[in-house]
C-alpha cells in the first residue's frame, strides 16, 4: 500500500542544520549548498495504512517528529495462548539540493510512545535503514514494563555498523534515496499459573497523545578524496 506525503519545511531543517554542525575535522560547504529539499516521502506499510500517513508537528533537537496514529496494537487474553503483534512502516525519502562530495547515514533513531502491559510482556522495536539501494545501519530492542513512566516509553536505536554511508552526492544534488523502516510490536509470555501475558501499545486512531512517535537523527560526512 502506498501514499505520498510531503514533509520539507521540519526535514530540511534538520538536515541543513545538521551539515552545518559537522565537526571541525570535516569542514561543511559554503550555506548554499546545505539547503537540502524533500521532494517526496512515500510511506507503505501495516503501521501507515493509506490515508493515516504519518504526521509531523513538532521537532525534537532540530528534527522532526512523526506521529503514526494507526500503530494501535493489543495482545490476546489471559486465557488464549501468548502472541504476537506488529506492525511497520517503511518510510522512503527522495531528497534534493544536496551538499556535494559529501556522503549521508541516519546515526540514530528514537521510538516513543504509550502503552500498557502485563509484567512479562515485553515491547519490540526495530529499525532498518537505506541508502540508496545500500542495507545500511539498523537496530532492534526490547522494552520491559519496568521502562515505562506513566505508561509512555521511549528509547533511542544507534544504527549500526556506524560504517557504511551513501555514495557521495554528485554535482546535480540528487540525495540517494533514504529508506527508513520502523517495526514496533508486543511480545507475550506464558506465566508459572498457565496464563499468558498481554498488552496494548498506542491507541485510536484519533487519540494522537498515544501515537507512536519517531524521529532519526541524519549525519553527513565528507567523501573522501580519490
Amino acid at each position: 500500500m502506498l501514499s505520498n506525503q510531503l514533509w520539507g519545511v521540519p526535514l530540511l531543517l534538520s538536515l541543513s542544520s545538521l551539515v552545518s554542525s559537522l565537526p571541525q575535522t570535516t569542514p561543511p560547504p559554503p550555506p548554499s549548498s546545505t539547503a537540502v529539499t524533500v521532494r517526496n516521502m512515500t510511506v507503505y506499510g501495516t503501521g501507515c495504512p493509506i490515508g493515516a500517513g504519518p504526521i509531523s508537528q513538532q521537532t525534537k533537537a532540530g528534527a522532526p517528529v512523526f506521529v503514526f496514529r494507526e500503530w494501535g496494537l493489543s495482545l490476546p487474553d489471559e486465557d488464549e495462548t501468548p502472541g504476537e503483534a506488529d506492525k511497520f512502516c517503511v518510510e522512503q525519502i527522495t531528497l534534493g539540493d544536496g551538499p556535494v562530495g559529501m556522503q549521508l547515514r541516519v546515526k540514530s533513531i528514537t521510538i516513543g510512545g504509550w502503552a500498557e502491559i502485563d509484567a512479562d510482556t515485553k515491547i519490540s522495536l526495530s529499525v532498518h535503514t537505506n541508502l540508496g539501494g545500500i542495507a545500511a545501519g539498523s537496530a532492534n530492542i526490547t522494552v520491559g514494563r519496568d521502562k515505562l513512566k506513566d505508561n509512555i516509553f521511549e528509547e533511542t536505536l544507534d544504527t549500526q555498523p556506524d560504517t557504511v554511508w551513501s555514495s557521495c552526492v554528485p554535482a546535480s544534488g540528487d540525495v540517494p534515496l533514504l529508506s527508513i523502516r520502523i517495526g514496533a510490536g508486543l511480545v507475550g509470555a506464558k506465566r508459572a499459573d498457565g496464563t499468558f501475558s498481554g498488552g496494548k501499545l498506542g491507541g485510536d486512531s484519533t487519540d494522537l497523545a498515544k501515537g507512536l512517535r519517531v524521529n532519526f537523527t541524519p549525519v553527513w560526512q565528507k567523501c573522501a578524496t580519490p
